[in-house]
């Protein structure tokens, strides 16, 4: 009888795990991965994913206070079930933004990528140049893969530590019975954050397999290798920096299969710096440190001219500047090479 009883004790546990499960945990995506490196290629992606984003940041007044600013965003995406890559089509920036172009000209659309970069496709139409705007991150996918299940290991892990109890879900979202959990997390300069995520108990959806740790931004699919080894729904999660207040959370409206391609060609890169110790954040520190020299000798060669006392005098410094000048020109297009819009210097073509 006490077999009988714990057969069906295990039957039913068995039963409500699989309920929350989208699919087992070792069960990867078939869809083809995105390009990790390129940034010109077809991307494609199999899910669309529907949410709202709010953040809350602090912001200093005129009359100097801090003031916290509440902004909320409707969030309309596509992401890779392998590779965990996602695009935001030019319809986001329209319904965030009120439009998709200027007099500079217009945005195609924007990939995060696999290695965590963030790539804006722009119509540069002043130039009539087509640009792959980036910031260097420095990171691979392999990195963000790291990453990711550190971040999923910390937060499981301080859900046993955790003093406080999750906040009620939103009352409007579209989700049945759900399970909340809050933990606290160091960030990287040691101020603490308090994370908070509700998973679906039963999704009224299709499996979905995936490949990496986190599908999605802020909810999606999440890979449980510690509670329940499988694939669980992230409906609703909030990340609060405890000393600030501030914060982003997200609430999930929908994730459904739906394929679409952006197609990357013609493409030029445009590199705006990069994080600290990437390559390209060395040669600007370079770059800066050249022109500002450059700069400097110009200025006591045209404080030198102008003290001049001969037409002799005046006319070797205007050599020399003019030599200088040739420098600094030489330099800024290296720089602007560097950053891929040397076609917007006209003395760089030359």
């Amino acid at each position: 009888m006490k077999r009988a009883a714990a057969l069906l004790t295990a039957l039913i546990l068995f039963q409500f795990t699989n309920a929350q499960c989208l699919a087992p945990i070792g069960e990867y995506g078939t869809f083809a991965a995105n390009p990790e490196t390129d940034i010109n290629g077809n991307f494609r992606f199999d899910y669309q994913i529907k949410c709202d984003i709010e953040v809350r940041a602090n912001y200093t007044n005129d009359a100097g206070a801090v003031v916290p600013k509440t902004t909320r965003y409707n969030v309309d995406f596509y992401v890779n079930t392998t590779d965990g890559s996602a695009y935001f089509p030019s319809g986001f920036f329209m319904s965030n933004f009120g439009r998709t172009s200027n007099r500079q000209g217009s945005i195609n659309g924007a990939i995060w990528k696999s290695d965590g970069q963030m790539v804006s496709y722009v119509l540069d139409a002043m130039y009539g140049q087509k640009r792959a705007i980036v910031v260097e991150t420095g990171q691979t996918a392999d990195n963000v893969f790291t990453g990711q299940l550190s971040f999923i290991g910390e937060f499981m892990a301080g859900i046993r530590d955790a003093t406080s109890t999750p906040a009620p879900i939103p009352a409007d979202l579209p989700w049945g019975a759900t399970e909340g959990f809050v933990s606290e997390i160091a960030q990287p300069d040691g101020s603490m954050a308090k994370i908070t995520i509700y998973f679906d108990l039963d999704p009224d959806i299709p499996p979905i397999k995936t490949s990496v740790p986190l599908v999605g931004f802020l909810t999606g699919v999440v890979k449980d290798f510690v509670f329940h080894n499988c694939n669980r729904l992230a409906v609703f999660s909030k990340m609060e920096m405890l000393d600030t207040g501030e914060y982003i959370q997200s609430e999930l409206l929908s994730i459904e299969p739906k394929m679409t391609v952006f197609v990357a060609s013609g493409y030029k890169k445009m590199t705006l710096g990069g994080s600290p110790g990437t390559g390209i954040a060395n040669q600007m520190e370079d770059f800066k440190v050249r022109l500002m020299d450059l700069y400097d000798r110009k200025q006591r060669l045209e404080e030198r001219k102008r003290r001049c006392g001969s037409a002799a005098c005046r006319e070797n410094a205007e050599r020399q500047l003019e030599l200088l000048q040739e420098d600094i020109t030489r330099v800024e297009c290296q720089m602007y090479t560097a950053m891929g819009v040397e076609d917007r210097m006209e003395e760089c073509l030359h």
